[in-house]
């Protein structure tokens, strides 16, 4: 062919030279040499009970007490550890005064990211659920909403407004799961879109910061984007999870974690241009649990050896070795 290809082979994003050994440690796979190296540069911080308090801490410093929050990524791989480390952001930003004391009380739903088996299943549905039409389906339009009253053999019954539904299983894939749950939010909030609206200019992962609250709970943005009260899929935008972190870019990073795996200790720590700080309860625990490199696969030590007959290798002291490392860096 006489197509040419180009390929990246050094990091471009990290200025500092230890910070770019680190990341290129992690971006091989080598987690606990990336985090230990990261962990030398005086980066890696252990505060028990307090990390979350720590990694809020680190946060204003690095954005100029609040004042500057597009300079740092905060970062966290769990939705527990993000809620409350966003609570301690936004603490700190009322505070100094950068946010109003009072909130608007509004209702966001939380996807519980069933596959289309399980909404096709009628036995995992409680009262109380909340569903939401992301396709078109029958006589419901995309956008829509039902809250699950009960489940019954073969049926899940939903009320829309005061009418009663059968919700349509055979069309699991048209509509998302979801709870609902109350979350303050005032003037000058950054909010998290967690689902596609094109059609209102809403898109998964677009940070948006609040502008005004209208009559009835709509949000106006700065960016010129409105979020109708009826969209409910959102939530406060201080903090990402490291899924949402990817191919985002800034000065610096925080990451509060109590446990990371190879590609979230990656992605999370790789975001920042200059300096990358992670708090964490138990530092020791935290490397303990991360692998030492990429993971072999079962057929790795086959194609070493390909001579010998299956049965055999798979009897073999190096296949049962490779094996036992597996299950233990599961």
């Amino acid at each position: 062919s006489k197509l040419s290809h180009c390929e990246v082979t050094e990091i471009q994003r990290q200025q500092h030279a230890g910070y770019k050994d680190a990341v290129g440690l992690l971006s091989s796979g080598a987690a606990r040499a990336g985090l230990e190296a990261l962990d030398k540069l005086g980066w890696v911080h252990e505060g028990q009970c307090n990390y979350l308090k720590d990694a809020a801490a680190a946060y204003f410093q690095s954005t100029d007490d609040g004042k500057s929050l597009d300079r740092c990524l905060a970062v966290s791989p769990t939705w527990e550890e993000n809620l409350h480390l966003t609570q301690e952001i936004r603490s700190g930003l009322k505070e100094r005064d950068l946010l109003p004391k009072e909130d608007t009380l509004s209702t966001v739903h939380d996807s519980l990211r069933w596959t289309v088996q399980q909404r096709a299943n009628w036995r995992n549905y409680q009262p109380g659920q909340v569903i939401t039409v992301t396709k078109s389906m029958g006589g419901w339009k995309a956008g829509e909403s039902a809250a699950v009253t009960r489940a019954e053999t073969g049926r899940v019954v939903v009320v829309s407004g005061d009418q009663e539904r059968a919700l349509p299983l055979k069309s699991a894939g048209s509509f998302d799961v979801a709870i609902s749950r109350p979350l303050g939010v005032c003037p000058g909030d950054k909010i998290l879109i967690r689902a596609n609206a094109r059609p209102l200019g809403l898109i998964n992962g677009q940070v948006l910061t609040v502008e005004k609250i209208g009559l009835g709970g709509a949000l106006h943005t700065r960016e010129g984007v409105t979020v109708p009260p009826t969209f409910k899929q959102w939530t406060h935008g201080y903090v990402v999870t490291s899924h949402k972190a990817q191919g985002r870019t800034c000065e610096r990073v925080v990451v509060a974690a109590a446990r990371l795996d190879a590609k979230s200790s990656y992605v999370a720590c790789s975001r920042g241009r200059e300096v990358c700080s992670v708090h964490t309860p138990d530092k020791t625990a935290l490397l303990a649990h991360l692998p030492e490199g990429n993971r072999k696969a079962a057929l790795d030590v086959m194609v070493a050896n390909p001579r010998t007959d299956l049965s055999v290798q798979l009897r073999s002291p190096a296949y049962r070795e490779i094996m036992a490392e597996v299950r233990r860096t599961q």
